[in-house]
């Protein structure tokens, strides 16, 4: 790592960039000539000299943003970046889907919270999702440790408000399972589950164990239980009043229809039936919007015009999913905001943007000409 910021720190460029983003300056800085290794290079140095924050850095799509990663992670310390994947937003009715990328989701904006990681590399169209709110993410966030008092029933109640779903013996990320005074969760967050020990409404030990042997492997002091996804409410009795307040402001020539709709999920949220998918009621979720830009202190840019012109091409097609399950009434006015529109979203950029790292020379910025 020290051999990476070394070569850097002897580029007269990078030395006058860092003097740049040290100052007072209100305009972003540009750095032209920089090929993609070379922008792992000088991205991984500005991050490894941060003493607090957290770092956003958009590039022009998924998979260059996994290289970055990949890349930086190499060269400096493993999990100086992370990455942010965009979510398959499942709108419509289905029978089962992986919650992989929202547990990415949730891992990398957890780390931003708590320092676990210097940046966080993002496609432009996860940047633009909309996601759970930073206060909300801590609230959510659920802090055990021994010897604390905490009844069975709050912790299932914290559980089911943060996400989790209850099952007879967990299989993954997400899940957890009430075994007498013993309950096991699997964090997103953590490679590992870990298993509560209860005696009485104290916490008696905590602990990893082994999926497959369920056997205990590291005896833990404290942990924090990260939420296991973006679409959250208290209780299912809270999505139903919300549900229920939507439908009855329904007004058109689909209302009905998907009224209709509204009140067969109503009718099996009262029952105590888990609906197969919540996302499309992410909209109702939170009093205030917010997407990953909301957890960053400063934001880097690769290649400007590919993430604006990436983002124009996520926007129609969301915009174009969205007509369509609106014509066939599965969603409705109160249910169709998931994303930026295509000026605020250029607007976050506009306005957070501290750096471009752009192959080739364009205008705007600071120029500070070629890197290497």
């Amino acid at each position: 790592m020290d051999f990476f910021i070394k070569a850097a720190e002897l580029i007269p460029e990078y030395r006058k960039l860092t003097a740049y983003l040290d100052g007072e300056n209100s305009l972003p800085a540009l750095v032209t000539g920089v090929s993609h290794i070379h922008k792992a290079h000088l991205v991984g140095a500005l991050l490894s000299r941060k003493k607090e924050g957290t770092a956003l850095i958009i590039a022009e799509s998924e998979a260059e943003a996994q290289r970055l990663v990949n890349d930086i992670n190499s060269m400096y310390l493993p999990d100086t970046a992370l990455l942010y994947p965009a979510k398959e937003l499942l709108l419509a009715d289905y029978e089962a889907a992986s919650r992989e990328y929202e547990h990415k989701r949730i891992f990398a904006l957890s780390a931003m919270i708590s320092g676990g990681c210097r940046g966080v590399i993002c496609s432009p169209e996860a940047a633009a999702q909309l996601t759970i709110p930073p206060q909300e993410l801590k609230n959510r966030t659920i802090t055990l440790s021994q010897d604390i008092d905490i009844s069975l029933d709050e912790l299932i109640a914290r559980l089911v408000a943060a996400g989790y779903s209850r099952c007879d013996m967990i299989e993954g990320a997400g899940q957890f399972s009430v075994r007498g005074g013993i309950v096991d969760i699997f964090p997103p967050s953590s490679s590992a589950p870990c298993r509560i020990e209860l005696w009485g409404d104290t916490i008696d030990s905590i602990s990893y164990f082994d999926l497959e042997s369920q056997r205990r492997t590291e005896q833990l002091d404290e942990i924090s239980i990260s939420p296991a996804g973006e679409t959250l409410f208290d209780s299912a009795e809270v999505l139903a009043g919300r549900i229920e307040e939507l439908a009855k402001k329904l007004r058109g020539r689909n209302a009905e229809a998907v009224r209709e709709r509204l009140n067969n999920d109503i009718a099996k949220l009262n029952g105590g039936v888990a609906l197969a998918g919540t996302d499309r009621y992410f909209p109702l979720c939170f009093d205030t919007e917010a997407t990953v830009f909301d957890y960053a202190d400063e934001v880097f840019v690769c290649e400007n015009t590919s993430v604006r012109e990436g983002f124009r091409g996520a926007a129609l097609q969301h915009s174009e999913d969205l007509k369509i399950l609106i014509e066939e009434k599965k969603l409705c006015k109160g249910l169709d905001r998931y994303m930026l529109s295509k000026n605020e979203m250029l607007s976050e950029l506009d306005s957070r943007t501290r750096v471009y790292f752009d192959t080739f020379i364009r205008g705007g910025g600071l120029k500070l000409g070629v890197m290497l």
